[in-house]
């Protein structure tokens, strides 16, 4: 501490040395010299970079020493450019400082934030190297841009996140209404996959076996023709027709020891699917079943009624109407289309009977 307040009072000391035998002008264009020195210190004590600032300050340095050599010419110097130079550098300093700290606070930002922050950091490192070489006016802009694509990409995951949530809670809802259904199509699917599955490696694998049945065949038809070659033709020799038959034999070995083990496999791939089968016809057994219970059902309810009915015709005229049509309030319309055409026309039949006697009996 002590030793920050002796450096203070030095510089403090050096701004106020006269220099004697110039203008009062001179004497401040100096201690603002003086001040730039401070500024660049302080920038480089903060591990900033000083190029830009120390360019201008030498600028201005050799323009005071030219207006001093001026002055003491006799002439009539201005030392405001140097004055200009000098603000510029605290301006330069001010904005270091303060775009400093808005780095800072934008990575903060960025590694906080939910989303993938890729697009933003790209700006953001661009924004870095922008400060890093003292072009603080671009960096300034990048920060900005850096914010500014941060909020879209929040806000584009934030519609997403919205549109997923509704999305889930509509399938969620679908999933509810339609649960049993689902579950049933996926019965039906997997077991046609099943079933499909089962079939093509049995197809494939009885193709295969063609194939070595084929083979074979080929394989005895070259032993017949070495044979005949070698004994009859005689336009082979000894030792390649041995060659030839122990060859061919080694093959039709191979292709016997093959075979059977396809075989094997074709039927315990075929086993579960004829098992399917079977399920499936026990299946399709019984709801035929059911459904001619249905019909017999319904046959034995018609003819009970019939039965009523024709009953209700050899009774009294009156008892006949009024149990007609109690008869007709309790029989229920038949949903077929066609049977209901056939029920509406034999109630219309019965009434126009009902009409004739009565008819007669006014005669």
């Amino acid at each position: 501490m002590r030793g920050k307040i002796l450096g203070l009072v030095l510089i403090l000391f050096l701004l106020t040395i006269p220099v004697f035998g110039l203008s009062t002008e001179a004497i401040e264009a100096n201690n603002s010299l003086r001040e730039a020195e401070y500024v660049i210190k302080v920038l480089k004590e903060a591990n900033l970079s000083t190029e830009r600032v120390s360019d201008i300050y030498l600028k201005a340095k050799q323009l005071y020493e030219a207006q001093v050599a001026l002055e003491k010419a006799g002439g009539k110097p201005d030392y405001s450019e140097i004055f200009n130079d000098v603000d510029e550098i605290k301006n330069i300093k001010e904005k270091a400082f303060l775009l400093m700290d808005e780095l800072n606070a934008l990575k903060l930002r960025i590694k906080d934030s939910d989303v993938n922050t890729s697009e933003a950091e790209v700006i953001y490192k661009d924004a870095v190297r922008e400060f890093e070489d003292e072009r603080y006016e671009q960096c300034e802009i990048l920060i900005e841009k850096t914010y500014a694509k941060l909020s879209e990409l929040e806000s584009k995951a934030a519609r997403i996140a919205a549109f997923y949530e509704a999305m889930s809670k509509t399938f969620e809802n679908f999933l509810r209404e339609n649960f049993k259904k689902i579950i049933a199509a996926i019965a039906i699917i997997l077991i046609t996959l099943v079933v499909t599955h089962n079939r093509i490696k049995v197809y494939r694998l009885k193709k295969k076996l063609e194939l070595l049945e084929l083979r074979k065949v080929i394989l005895k038809e070259l032993i017949a023709r070495t044979q005949k070659d070698y004994f009859e033709k005689g336009i082979i020799g000894e030792d390649t027709y041995h060659i030839r038959i122990d060859k061919f034999g080694e093959l039709i070995r191979d292709v016997n020891r093959q075979i059977p083990l396809i075989k094997e496999k074709i039927a315990r791939v075929e086993k579960p699917e004829k098992k399917l089968e079977k399920i499936e016809k026990r299946k399709q057994a019984k709801i035929k079943e059911k459904k001619l219970e249905k019909i017999e059902k319904r046959k034995q309810q018609q003819a009970k009624i019939k039965e009523r009915v024709e009953a209700l015709e050899e009774e009294d005229l009156d008892k006949i109407t009024e149990r007609l049509l109690e008869l007709e309030k309790k029989m229920k319309k038949p949903k077929n289309p066609i049977k209901r055409i056939a029920y509406e026309i034999d109630i219309y039949r019965r009434r126009k009977k009902i009409e004739k006697k009565f008819k007669e009996i006014s005669k």
